[in-house]
């Protein structure tokens, strides 16, 4: 089993394996190899270098449209949207995973697999899932997320599976499904646990925890996540902490308990802004808003909070964060009395939605409508 899949891929010890190659081929006269920058970038990514990850995926690119070898082309654009998935720029994701996808239809699936360590159609659709559900499109996230799903079964590579199930999981998390979020959390951890994938437990039993919170154990809940975060820091990782700390801080919420929340949310917002690891940044201020809302004389504060948060997914062009956001702001703008604002608002980006009318998040918009239309 390869050093990247049991210790993780950003673990000193796969970046010790990484460097000394790149010395080697230094040594030797020779540019490093493509796989070799392709580690150096998860490295990067998972670490939250993501300023470095973008520099050095901008080199990678040049290089592989130079050689015009589809399998680098296919790594070295999935790892370019993997990296703007995570600073929050979506549109640009997609596009590089959508090529990748396109790419990936002209290799063998089994001989990438043995030179990079996943399959490279199965990990393209699960990580545009994500980003096309932060852009606005739910059902089209979900089919993605399905044929990961299916083409990870039929392939059966198991670090490739485990990887996908814990994607899928983000993803049920994304629509509200905690049962489904809890149901993918727990075969990812099964699997990943029998192969000692290290990286993946953890990163499963974050949404782990947050379902059980859901389903009515919230204490549970947080201390899953609290050791996971524990353990995630061992293997090295970084990217998406914002992320999972936005997860304890939902379930504080849930039990009332402000002071500890907001906490929660500004580390998260100041790691974000150091790492530049931004997709989460919008829903980090929409839930500092509900905080606020629970203290006493700070709406103008939850204004303010749930402003930002929308002008920061406008600016990612993140319609699924920008939704919840408004959503929060107009009912804000509801209880005080400014109810033809709060319609107007709310109904400006409920109309550009498309699909997705029956998932939790359109569902409650389209309830509030109705209430604010009355």
């Amino acid at each position: 089993v390869p050093v990247a899949a049991i210790k993780g891929a950003a673990s000193h010890e796969v970046e010790l394996i990484y460097t000394d190659a790149q010395a080697l081929c230094q040594k030797l006269g020779e540019p490093p190899t493509i796989p070799i920058l392709r580690g150096l970038a998860s490295i990067y990514i998972i670490r939250a270098q993501l300023n470095d990850a973008h520099h050095h995926l901008q080199n990678m690119l040049q290089r592989v449209e130079h050689l015009q070898e589809p399998a680098h082309v296919v790594e070295a654009n999935y790892a370019m949207g993997t990296a703007l998935f995570w600073m929050g720029r979506h549109n640009a994701a997609c596009e590089h995973l959508q090529k990748a996808i396109f790419t990936s239809q002209q290799i063998s699936s089994q001989h990438h697999t043995a030179q990079y360590l996943q399959s490279p159609r199965i990990i393209c659709h699960s990580a545009l899932s994500l980003s096309l559900w932060c852009s606005g499109y739910p059902e089209q996230a979900l089919e993605h997320g399905k044929t990961s799903l299916e083409l990870a079964e039929c392939e059966g590579h198991a670090l490739s599976y485990a990887y996908v199930l814990s994607h899928f999981s983000r993803l049920q998390y994304c629509l509200f499904t905690p049962h489904h979020t809890l149901e993918y959390a727990e075969k990812s951890i099964q699997l990943a646990t029998e192969r000692e994938f290290r990286y993946w437990v953890v990163i499963s039993q974050m949404f782990q925890g947050w379902a059980m919170a859901q389903l009515g154990a919230p204490r549970k809940g947080l201390t899953v996540i609290s050791d996971a975060l524990q353990a995630y820091e061992m293997t090295g990782g970084q990217v998406s902490r914002p992320w999972f700390l936005g997860l304890t801080a939902k379930i504080l919420l849930k039990l009332n308990e402000v002071e500890a929340g907001l906490k929660q949310v500004e580390q998260a917002l100041e790691i974000s802004q150091t790492t530049k690891d931004c997709v989460y940044m919008p829903e980090l201020w929409r839930l500092k808003g509900e905080f606020l809302l629970m203290q006493s004389a700070q709406e103008q504060a939850a204004e303010a909070a749930f402003q930002q948060a929308i002008e920061i997914a406008q600016s990612q062009h993140a319609k699924s964060w920008e939704l919840r956001a408004t959503t929060s702001l107009s009912r804000l703008w509801q209880k005080q009395g400014k109810v033809a604002e709060a319609h107007q608002l709310l109904s400006n980006i409920y109309d550009w939605f498309t699909e997705g009318f029956g998932t939790a998040d359109l569902m409650e918009a389209n309830t509030l409508l109705n209430e604010l239309a009355m």
